[in-house]
């Protein structure tokens, strides 16, 4: 694994910031099923069974930061631009089998597998998604608090579909109730704020290839990318603080909205439906 950072003050209240981080796994695994093993998980073999996995799994992450913090008379601005890479590589080789009944027990090497029964494994599978994103906060006299936020993605997953990219901003506001008007003396600070939010993330890879068993019948199908987009939760809160003589007390009411795809399979017509899914979560509490 290793990182780096580099961060340069252009103006006291600009700075523009970059890192990257690479992560390299490598796997081996090997399984030895010895002679005196029950043929059932050897292959039928009384000589034993062996089996060899190695892996390569490779993570990049880079980004670029553009920072501001300024004031400007009664306003106070904070805000972020950068942009980003995430991309995985995975990948795998296996081989496996039975060693072959005139060979000897117990040695595990793929040169003495049974030709017949031995079988080799390859599978890999590479992902990238390259973002843009900002947010910023602009108050006023500490006592208005404004903060946007958007961030658009172009995942691997949807190349092919209509849905390319996708957005996902929010938006919230805050007022410090007790810095705008005179409370009374039982309250010291009361603050209330309301958000909406939203959350994308682009569909996994192994919703591409769908294995099915239904009794003795084996089904595999390939999804066209077209089908698909990507999934989507929104959230609406409103919460408030309140603290003085009496105890701090918080109140929080929330709305989510799931918006989701799944998978049908239709194993006798060798075909899938993709179907959405839609569901509202609503949560009242109050903290004391």
């Amino acid at each position: 694994m290793a990182s780096a950072g580099l961060s340069y003050q252009i103006l006291d209240w600009l700075n523009v910031a970059g890192r990257v981080r690479i992560d390299n796994t490598h796997s081996e695994y090997e399984g030895k099923l010895y002679a005196s093993t029950s043929t059932t998980l050897t292959d039928g073999s009384t000589q034993g069974h062996y089996t060899v996995n190695n892996g390569q799994n490779s993570q990049t992450y880079a980004d670029v930061l553009i920072n501001i913090n300024k004031r400007i008379q009664d306003f106070t601005i904070v805000a972020n631009i950068g942009a980003s890479y995430s991309g995985i590589t995975s990948k795998e080789l296996g081989y496996a089998g039975p060693i072959r009944e005139t060979g000897i027990p117990n040695l595990f090497n793929v040169y003495d597998l049974d030709n017949a029964k031995k079988r080799a494994t390859q599978t890999g599978w590479r992902e990238a998604t390259e973002s843009i994103f900002a947010s910023a906060e602009i108050g006023w006299k500490s006592m208005l608090y404004l903060t946007l936020t958007g961030r658009n993605d172009w995942a691997s997953q949807l190349t092919h579909s209509p849905q390319a990219s996708f957005f996902y901003p929010s938006v919230g506001l805050s007022a410090v109730i007790s810095e705008m008007v005179k409370m009374p003396e039982w309250v010291d600070y009361l603050k209330v704020r309301g958000s909406f939010s939203s959350v994308g993330n682009p569909y996994p890879v192994s919703l591409l290839i769908l294995p099915t068993r239904m009794m003795r019948l084996t089904w595999t199908g390939n999804l066209k990318r077209t089908s698909l987009s990507a999934n989507c939760t929104r959230t609406y809160r409103f919460l408030g603080n309140r603290s003085g003589r009496c105890a701090f007390q918080r109140f929080q009411v929330e709305r989510f909205v799931l918006l989701c795809q799944y998978v049908q399979p239709d194993v006798r017509s060798r075909t899938s439906r993709i179907r959405a899914l839609r569901q509202t979560l609503c949560a009242d509490r109050i903290c004391t």
